[in-house]
C-alpha cells in the first residue's frame, strides 16, 4: 500500500539506504524521481520548501516549442522542444491542451522580419512539430478586429495565428503529478527538508546532513548517488558540497500579473513589448495572466517591484483600447521567479556587471538545459530546464545514472491515462449529478468531474464514493472552487500539504485566480484550514495572511 504521510516518508529517509538522493522538488527533480523510481531505483527526494515552490510555480503555464528561437537560428532546440510538446500533448491529454496563439504584427515592435517572412516562419515551426497541431493562419486587419475588438491596431498591418499548448491547471500542480508518481513507484519524498551538506565517505557512499524544517530534527540521508536538481539554487548547493562544475547559472527575473479577464476569445495573445521581448496575455478561467518580464538578476530570490508592475501594465494598456486602463488596483495576484540560464563561466556577483555577461548579449543566451556528471564522485548537476522539456530531462538523468552503475531497468514511466476509465468516471459523475453538490458557490472555474479526473485519476472514483455515502462530507467550500469536505480530507491525507499556502497556491490555483485579498474575505478559508490542519489551523491561517505581524 502506498503511504503518502509525510511523517512516514521522513522515517524512511532516516533509516534506509538509497541508490539516489535528489535535492530539489521542482520540475527537474520531480521528473528525475518519477523516471528513476519507476525503473527500479531506490529514490529519496527532498526540497527546502514545498514542491514547485520556486521557479516551477512562476512560469507562463505554457508548453511550447519556442517559436522565438527560430529567429536566433536555434533550429535543433526548436525541433527538440516541438517534439517534446507533442509527446506531452499525447501523454497527458487531460492536463495539457492545444492552444491557439494570436500574434498581431506591429511595425517596429520586436518583429525583425517582414509579415510574409514571419508567416512562412510559422509554417516552418508547424513542420518542426511534424504537423501535429492545427496549421497556422495569416490574418488581415478585419479578421484581427473581429477576433479581438479591443485590440489597438494603430501600428498593425496584419497578424498570424498558430498553435502551441498550455497546462490546463497550472505549473505547480503539473509538477506535483510527477511527485505523486514517484511516491507511487516507491520513492521516499519530503518537502520542507533542507540539505546542509553532503559528504562522500571512503567507500563511495554519500551521507547528506539534512534538517526537517518543520520539526527541527536533523538526520543523515545515505545514498550512492546525489542528484542536484535545485533549480536556481544548483550553484549554491554545489558550493556547500564542494563540487566544482564548468557550467553555472545566470538569472533572468520574470513576473506575471493576474487581472480579471478582459479579452473576448480563449486564445493566447502574443506581442513584443517595448523592449523587444515576447509578452503574453494568457486566459485562465475568469482571469488573464499578463507578462512576462525578462530582467537580468543576480540572486535566485526575487520579488515584484512597482517598476515591474508599471512596466507590464503600461505595455498591456498600449496594446488594448480598454474602457478603463488597467492599474495596480486591478491586480488580483502576482507571480515572480527567476529563470536559470546556462552559461559556461562563473556568473557576475554584482548587479552592475550583469550587462557585460556573455558580451552583453543577454537575451540571446540559450534556454537549453544540460547535465554535468562527476563520474568519480557519483554526483549529477542539472542546469537550466523547462516544463516543455521535462520528459527529456527524465530520460537524460536515467541514462546518466545507468552510466554511474545504478541498477535500472527500461520501462515506461510517464503518461498512461486510462481513457476507458475516464469515460466510466464521467458517466458515474453525470449519473449522480456531481455538479449539483457545488451549487451555491458561484460559477466554478471548471466542472468538478474535469478537475477530479485530471488531478486524481483513478482516485476520483474513491472521492465520488466518499461524497455519495457520507452527507457530512458533502459540505462545499471556496467560492468559484467548489471543494467538498471529502476532497479536502483527501488532500490532507495524500498530498503532503504542510501550510495553507501549499494548498491555495500550489495544489490548487485558488490564490492565482482569486488573490489573497479575495481569499481573506471568504469565510470558508478558516473552515478549510480546520479540515487541513485540525491541530493548528489558526496558526496556519494567521501565517498565510500574515496576521501575526499585524496584531
Amino acid at each position: 500500500m502506498v503511504v503518502y504521510d509525510r511523517t512516514t516518508q521522513l522515517q524512511r529517509q532516516k533509516s534506509d539506504l538509497f541508490d539516489l538522493l535528489i535535492i530539489g522538488g521542482g520540475i527537474n527533480g520531480a521528473v528525475s524521481a518519477a523516471s528513476l523510481a519507476a525503473r527500479g531505483a531506490k529514490v529519496a527526494l527532498i526540497d527546502q520548501g514545498d514542491f514547485a515552490s520556486s521557479t516551477s510555480q512562476a512560469s507562463s503555464n505554457l508548453i511550447w516549442g519556442g517559436i522565438k528561437y527560430l529567429e536566433s537560428y536555434e533550429f535543433p532546440l526548436v525541433y527538440k522542444l516541438c517534439r517534446s510538446r507533442n509527446l506531452l500533448l499525447k501523454s497527458y491529454p487531460s492536463m495539457i491542451h492545444q492552444k491557439r496563439f494570436f500574434a498581431p504584427l506591429e511595425q517596429g515592435m520586436g518583429w525583425k522580419r517582414s509579415a510574409p517572412i514571419l508567416a512562412i516562419g510559422t509554417w516552418i515551426y508547424w513542420l518542426f512539430g511534424a504537423g501535429k497541431t492545427r496549421p497556422p493562419t495569416y490574418l488581415n486587419l478585419a479578421s484581427m478586429q473581429q477576433k479581438e475588438p479591443f485590440l489597438n491596431l494603430n501600428h498593425c498591418n496584419s497578424g498570424i495565428e498558430y498553435s502551441d499548448a498550455m497546462i490546463v491547471e497550472h505549473d505547480a500542480r503539473f509538477v506535483f503529478h510527477f511527485i505523486r508518481s514517484a511516491i507511487r513507484a516507491g520513492a521516499a519524498v519530503a518537502n520542507y527538508v533542507h540539505s546542509r551538506q553532503s559528504i562522500q565517505q571512503e567507500d563511495g557512499l554519500w551521507q547528506t546532513k539534512v534538517q526537517d524544517l518543520r520539526g527541527g530534527e536533523e538526520y543523515l540521508l545515505r545514498s550512492k548517488v546525489v542528484i542536484n536538481a535545485a533549480g536556481p539554487y544548483v550553484d549554491g548547493v554545489n558550493r556547500s558540497n564542494q563540487i566544482g562544475t564548468k557550467t553555472h547559472h545566470l538569472f533572468s527575473k520574470g513576473i506575471h500579473l493576474v487581472v480579471k479577464k478582459f479579452t473576448k476569445q480563449d486564445h493566447i495573445m502574443a506581442f513584443f513589448d517595448n523592449g523587444g521581448r515576447l509578452f503574453f496575455v494568457i486566459p485562465l478561467g475568469t482571469v488573464s495572466i499578463i507578462g512576462t518580464t525578462d530582467t537580468p538578476h543576480v540572486t535566485p530570490d526575487s520579488s515584484v517591484t512597482d517598476q515591474d508592475r508599471d512596466y507590464v501594465l503600461d505595455n498591456i494598456n498600449q496594446k488594448f483600447t480598454l474602457t478603463s486602463p488597467l492599474t495596480r488596483q486591478d491586480i488580483i495576484a502576482e507571480r515572480c521567479g527567476v529563470r536559470p540560464l546556462v552559461v559556461d563561466s562563473p556568473p557576475p556577483e554584482r548587479e552592475a556587471d550583469l550587462g557585460q555577461a556573455k558580451g552583453g548579449d543577454w537575451f540571446k543566451l540559450s534556454r537549453k538545459h544540460c547535465l554535468e556528471v562527476d563520474d568519480k564522485r557519483n554526483y549529477i548537476s542539472i542546469f537550466g530546464g523547462k516544463l516543455t522539456d521535462c520528459l527529456n530531462i527524465g530520460e537524460e538523468v536515467f541514462a546518466a545514472c545507468r552510466k554511474l552503475g545504478v541498477d535500472l531497468r527500461q520501462g515506461q514511466w510517464f503518461g498512461g491515462e486510462l481513457y476507458h476509465q475516464q469515460r466510466r468516471f464521467y458517466a458515474l459523475a453525470d449519473q449522480h449529478n456531481l455538479e449539483s453538490f457545488a451549487r451555491g458557490k458561484g460559477d466554478l472555474f471548471e466542472p468538478l468531474k474535469d478537475r477530479w479526473w485530471r488531478r486524481y485519476q483513478l482516485d476520483a472514483f474513491d472521492l465520488l464514493d466518499r461524497l455519495l455515502k457520507d452527507k457530512e462530507r458533502q459540505q462545499v467550500y471556496i467560492r468559484g472552487g467548489g471543494y467538498p469536505t471529502c476532497e479536502l480530507e483527501f488532500v490532507r491525507e495524500r498530498e503532503m500539504v504542510v501550510t495553507l499556502e501549499d494548498f491555495l497556491r500550489r495544489r490548487t490555483r485558488s490564490e492565482l485566480v482569486i488573490g489573497k485579498k479575495g481569499l481573506q474575505e471568504d469565510p470558508d478559508i478558516l473552515e478549510v484550514a480546520k479540515i487541513l490542519f485540525p491541530d493548528n489551523y489558526q496558526a496556519e491561517y494567521d501565517r498565510y495572511f500574515d496576521l501575526d505581524s499585524k496584531r
